[in-house]
């Protein structure tokens, strides 16, 4: 469960449930690879 009353909150909920549904899955994944490197 995330707090999605805050800035943080509500990218973390948004992340975990991107992450976790197929259709989104990959894209996002690749998406935040290109974040952190």
């Amino acid at each position: 469960i995330h707090d999605i009353g805050s800035p943080i909150g509500f990218i973390k909920a948004n992340l975990s449930y991107a992450l976790k549904n197929p259709e989104y899955k990959t894209e996002i994944s690749e998406y935040i690879k290109t974040l952190v490197d």
